[in-house]
């Protein structure tokens, strides 16, 4: 389910981005779902980001999650690097 969007056409909101697996925020690149906590840093440690509400140009993204000590609470995130507008796709050797 989206959210936001932004000028460059990135989507936030929340999904299940594992098949049969629990809705978490997501983000879409090339019609594709990633989990953004998984995509946490160190300073993310303990977060479970629920759902993303918006995203602005800068790529900073809003929403709500469950906070280390386990409560409900609103988040911010600020991209240390940009975002790719598109994935390359992996090839095994």
């Amino acid at each position: 389910m989206s959210s936001g969007i932004n000028d460059a056409g990135l989507i936030v909101g929340m999904s299940n981005v594992k098949e049969y697996g629990p809705m978490r925020a997501a983000i879409w690149i090339d019609r594709r779902a990633y989990d953004l906590t998984s995509g946490l840093d160190d300073s993310g440690n303990g977060w479970t980001l629920l759902h993303a509400n918006a995203i602005n140009a800068n790529g900073q993204i809003t929403g709500w999650g469950i906070s280390p000590s386990g409560k409900p609470r609103g988040f911010i995130l600020k991209p240390t690097k940009p975002i790719p507008l598109t994935v390359k796709p992996t090839h095994l050797t």
